[in-house]
């Protein structure tokens, strides 16, 4: 965790915390960076109006967005279903090496597996709507 001199949560941690503590204040400000992101994606410009947003009182959204109270897996849950969002990554999605095949026409109105006839004959026809 980056140390920022004068913050009180990075100063309680270096004097009190241990590893599982500090792990879970990191992961509090992941979800805190998400909803950010999303304020900001969204419009969204106070907490005022996130809190509107979540059916919550201002000071309670405020404490969960300071870093001030631990955000439960409970209050992600809800904050997820109220923003139709995702903030927890759920390690479903699927990661592949496989390559994308990349059919070209040609004017004999045959197909060919060729990147590279895509890339340099097709690129600007398919472009101009001439393929």
């Amino acid at each position: 965790m980056k140390k920022n001199k004068g913050n009180s949560i990075t100063d309680w941690l270096d004097t009190n915390g241990d590893g599982l503590t500090r792990r879970m204040v990191e992961n509090n400000f992941y979800y805190i960076d998400r909803i950010t992101y999303y304020m900001e994606d969204r419009g969204i410009t106070s907490i005022s109006e996130l809190a509107r947003i979540l059916d919550k009182k201002q000071p309670q959204v405020y404490r969960w967005m300071s870093g001030e109270q631990n955000i439960t897996s409970e209050t992600l849950a809800y904050i997820e279903l109220k923003l139709g969002i995702r903030l927890v990554d759920q390690g479903k999605e699927q990661k592949s090496n496989a390559q994308p095949i990349i059919l070209s026409f040609h004017n004999n109105n045959t197909f060919e597996k060729s990147n590279l006839d895509y890339q340099e004959n097709n690129a600007i026809n398919y472009a101009a709507g001439t393929c």
